[in-house]
C-alpha cells in the first residue's frame, strides 16, 4: 500500500519556503493552525524534517529528527540502502543523505551523510538512521506517549515529501495535480484529522495502526505525523510515523504511543514525551526471534 488522497476536498497541502508556511494557502478549516503561537511552534517542527535522497534515484522518502544525531524513517525506506533486522547484523550500504530544504521554487540545501543504520525494527515499518553534524536549530522531535485512542479527531499535519504518483486514472490524476498544484518533491505541510485505529498487514505482521485522512503521496514514507493541541503553551509532538495509505480510505501510521513500549527503541536514546510507559513483554518473543538469528 502507496500513500493516498483520502479526501478529495478539504484536506489542503500547503508549501513551505525558507522553513516557513505559506499561510495564505489554508484554507478556512484549518485557518487556526496560521496563528502566530501555533504557527511558530509547526515551523519550528519543519525544522527537523528532512529528504532522504539515494543516488540513481529521485529520493527515497522522508525522515526526521528522533535523538542525538538520530532520524526515523520507515523500514521500507531504508530497505533501499540497507538489509536486515534488528540492531545487530544489519549491512548498510553507503550513498544516503538527508536535506532539510528541497523547499519549492528554492535552490538552498543543507545535507548530510547518513552514517549507518541503527535499527530496523522486526514489527513495526520504522527504522533508525546515524548522522553526525545536525545543526543545533534542528532539534529532536518528540514523539508522544498519550494514548491515540483519546485523539480522535485530533488536528494533525503531516510533514514530508509527496512525490507524483503516476499510478491511477484520468480521475486521480485531476485530483492529485488539482491538490498539488502540479509540484512534487519538495516539503510540505498536510494537515487533516487523526481517525482510530485499524488493522493493516505490514511486513507479514498484522499491526493496529493508526489512521489520518491528510493528503499524502509516494515520498511521505518516513513522514511526522503532528498532533496539533487546542491549548496556544501545548507542545507540538508526534503521534505517529506515516508508512501507507489506500486511496479513498486512510492513510496509516506507527502509533509513536506503541513505540514507547519496546524498551529497544527507548535505548536507542528516542526522544519520547513525559508519561507512564507500561512497558509489556510483547514485543519480547518478536526481538528473541532477531536476537536468535543474529548470532547464527
Amino acid at each position: 500500500l502507496l500513500e493516498s488522497i483520502v479526501m478529495p476536498f478539504y484536506r489542503p497541502v500547503i508549501d513551505i519556503v525558507h522553513d516557513r508556511i505559506i499561510v495564505e494557502q489554508l484554507t478556512s478549516d484549518w485557518k487556526r493552525l496560521g496563528n502566530t503561537s501555533v504557527r511558530s511552534r509547526i515551523e519550528e517542527c519543519l525544522l527537523s524534517v528532512g529528504r532522504i535522497d539515494v543516488p540513481k534515484i529521485p529520493y527515497a522518502g522522508t525522515g526526521f529528527v528522533v535523538g542525538q544525531d538520530l532520524l526515523m524513517t520507515n523500514r521500507h525506506v531504508a530497505a533501499i540502502f540497507a538489509t536486515g533486522v534488528g540492531t545487530r547484523k544489519i549491512e548498510f550500504h553507503p550513498g544516503p543523505a538527508v536535506d532539510f530544504y528541497h523547499e519549492i521554487g528554492q535552490d538552498t540545501s543543507e545535507t548530510l551523510e547518513v552514517q549507518d543504520v541503527l535499527m530496523i525494527h522486526p514489527f513495526w515499518d520504522m527504522a533508525l538512521l546515524k548522522v553526525s553534524g545536525l545543526a543545533p536549530r534542528r532539534k529532536p522531535l518528540v514523539l508522544s506517549t498519550v494514548d491515540p485512542s483519546t485523539l480522535d479527531n485530533a488536528t494533525v499535519c503531516v510533514v514530508g515529501y509527496p512525490g507524483f504518483d503516476p499510478r491511477g486514472d484520468s480521475d486521480f490524476q485531476a485530483v492529485q495535480n488539482r491538490i498539488f498544484r502540479g509540484t512534487y518533491y519538495v516539503k510540505r505541510l498536510q494537515p487533516g484529522r487523526l481517525r482510530l485505529r485499524e488493522r493493516i498487514e505490514s511486513y507479514e505482521n498484522m499491526v493496529d495502526a493508526i489512521t489520518h485522512d491528510c493528503s499524502t503521496l509516494g515520498g511521505n514514507s518516513g513522514s511526522a505525523v503532528l498532533v496539533v493541541p487546542e491549548g496556544p503553551d501545548q507542545p507540538i509532538e508526534v503521534v505517529g510515523l506515516h508508512f501507507a495509505g489506500e486511496y479513498l480510505k486512510a492513510n496509516y501510521a506507527v502509533p509513536t504511543y506503541d513505540l514507547a513500549q519496546d524498551q529497544k527503541v527507548v535505548d536507542q536514546g528516542v526522544c519520547f514525551g513525559p508519561g507512564d510507559r507500561a512497558y509489556t513483554d510483547v514485543y519480547q518473543p518478536i526481538w528473541s526471534v532477531v536476537q536468535d538469528a543474529e548470532v547464527l
